[in-house]
């Protein structure tokens, strides 16, 4: 088989078939920026390069995974088979509508389909922690001869079935892995940190975790006596890293982009690997790249490319504070927008952290006897704000006056508030204008949690924000619009 890399998480696969040779593109985000974060991609991609399809793979529906605007312009051209995973079924009929022309075929967990001529089984195992990657589906591809196992965007879980599962999909063939590492928590360390020498605190700190992390990985097999599904001279690609902060809004942020390279992650893998025992041949999978599994001879392929050259200077100042203020500063209606963040608020925040696993409600309570958000109404030259409470007396967020009137001057609750917003930001989550990581141009509140900010950003509880976050931009890109002009709108 062959593997291109057209950076990011994007693997371009070429495997023979039962019918003849396939090609597989696994995840599609190949606009210039993410709709959702706003970052640019690095590098950005000749989307005509990539070639002819006839399967494209959707791990799951982060926006630099499924892009409207990729999906849009691939399919006007050519119809591959569009394969998703059962964890977003529930935009099949979305998908249906805006890619007329796209056979859409389904995978069920730890299900075998023939799809193309070759085996494909997806994997979407229970993780005992909260993630916004809870959709994510690692698949394993095979053909008579060869398999491939694409991890995507979550790690398995520690257990027999998750592994187990894993190693028998791939059945007796020549195996190759290639996982994905973005390091974002880097990146965004790099560019949060108010000063070179926290900067190199955080970044150090950050490289020992993840050190151990990948040691982990490896030494799990023998600890817990995990079925291994590596093989002596396995094939291990290692890919990602293709995020940036927009050249266009600033360029104080190059010198700061490059803080954890894929060389180096591949360095400590490879140190990890050989700690453990595993004979494996790991390697880096650059944008613009390709590696023949059978002779394991890397070359340049025919996806074309253009790089921005990033550089890493431990002594670069932080870059100016982002502007305080709502990321689309228009005035709007404040009674429906309260009606909205209220229902939200009482009928999915208070449910959902009631059973959190890790910080529940009841712990919160305990430990500050209430618990409040503050909600910015208007502009960022002209707001008001109004705080909503929540105590154990009705286990229900109320306006504070409102509270505090019922209770009267013994049930006050402290000024402070836990989380703070801009309304018109929850409402555009909640339309599906902004996600979880928008954040990337906000400047939130310091010494505030985003408790709810990242409530909102988990699957399976919020599949209506997905499905209205995907509507949204599909409409945009059946318009005719692109993604850079989306860009253009925040740039002004």
């Amino acid at each position: 088989m062959i593997l291109a890399s057209p950076g990011h998480s994007e693997v371009l696969l070429e495997i023979e078939g039962s019918t003849g040779p396939v090609r597989i593109l696994f995840d599609a985000w190949l606009s210039d920026f993410a709709f959702g974060d706003f970052m640019q991609r690095n590098p950005r991609v000749d989307l005509g390069s990539i070639g002819k399809l006839d399967a494209v793979y959707i791990s799951h529906s982060h926006c630099d995974h499924l892009d409207p605007y990729t999906l849009t312009a691939l399919y006007q051209k050519q119809t591959p088979v569009l394969v998703v995973p059962e964890t977003i079924e529930f935009l099949v009929p979305l998908l249906s509508k805006f890619l007329p022309g796209a056979s859409i075929e389904v995978l069920r967990h730890n299900k075998t389909s023939n799809i193309c001529g070759l085996s494909w089984t997806g994997f979407a195992f229970a993780v005992p922690y909260l993630t916004n990657e809870e959709d994510v589906m690692p698949l394993v591809i095979r053909s008579k001869k060869e398999s491939v196992f694409f991890e995507a965007d979550i790690a398995l879980p520690d257990s027999q079935e998750a592994h187990g599962a894993v190693d028998r999909a791939m059945g007796e063939t020549e195996r190759v892995f290639v996982s994905t590492r973005n390091e974002l928590e880097a990146l965004y360390a790099s560019y949060d940190a108010k000063t070179p020498q926290e900067r190199k605190q955080k970044l150090t700190a950050y490289r020992r975790r993840r050190k151990d992390e990948l040691y982990w990985e490896y030494a799990r097999y023998a600890e817990l006596e995990l079925p291994c599904p590596f093989r002596p001279g396995s094939l291990k690609l290692i890919t990602g890293q293709g995020m940036i902060f927009p050249v266009d809004l600033s360029r104080e942020f190059l010198p700061l982009s490059n803080p954890f390279p894929l060389a180096d992650v591949t360095a400590l893998e490879v140190q990890a690997a050989r700690e453990t025992g595993y004979d494996l041949k790991l390697m880096t999978l650059e944008a613009g790249e390709q590696i023949d599994s059978r002779t394991i001879k890397k070359s340049k392929s025919q996806i074309k490319v253009e790089q921005t050259r990033l550089t890493q200077d431990p002594a670069a100042p932080a870059p100016a504070p982002r502007p305080q203020g709502p990321l689309f500063d228009d005035l709007r209606d404040h009674s429906l927008q309260k009606q909205r963040i209220l229902h939200i608020l009482n009928n999915r925040f208070v449910p959902h952290m009631a059973y959190h696993r890790e910080e529940p409600l009841k712990a919160l309570l305990l430990a500050r006897g209430s618990y409040t958000i503050r909600i910015l109404y208007g502009t960022s030259s002209s707001h008001r704000h109004e705080d909503y409470t929540i105590r154990f007396a009705d286990m229900t967020f109320r306006e504070l006056k409102e509270q505090n009137k019922q209770e009267g001057s013994a049930g006050r609750t402290k000024a402070k508030p836990d989380e703070i917003y801009w309304a018109n930001d929850l409402e555009d989550f909640l339309n599906g204008r902004q996600d979880q990581f928008s954040t990337t141009l906000h400047n939130f509140f310091e010494g505030t949690a985003i408790r709810l900010w990242t409530m909102l950003g988990l699957p399976f509880l919020n599949n209506d924000l997905i499905e209205a976050k995907v509507g949204f931009h599909f409409e945009r890109a059946a318009s005719g619009h692109t993604v850079n002009d989306w860009i253009e709108q925040i740039k002004k």
